[in-house]
């Protein structure tokens, strides 16, 4: 995690990773705009990766996986 230099906040760099362009579009419309949320474009620059199936491997980064 990095700090905002605006404030002195917590900012939490996020990386969507799916295959379907669908999904990544609803996990973008509901993290942009979140306060201490930044969405980047590439895993080499996030903090988190959002998911939505199990990685087939650890990356060494913390993971969500979002499932129905």
């Amino acid at each position: 995690m990095t700090w905002d230099r605006r404030g002195g906040d917590r900012l939490i760099r996020v990386w969507i990773e799916t295959v379907s362009t669908v999904t990544r579009a609803r996990f973008e419309a509901v993290l942009q705009g979140s306060e201490g949320i930044e969405l980047v474009e590439a895993p080499a620059r996030a903090d988190v990766v959002l998911r939505e199936d199990l990685p087939h491997e650890c990356a060494g980064l913390p993971t969500v996986v979002l499932s129905d």
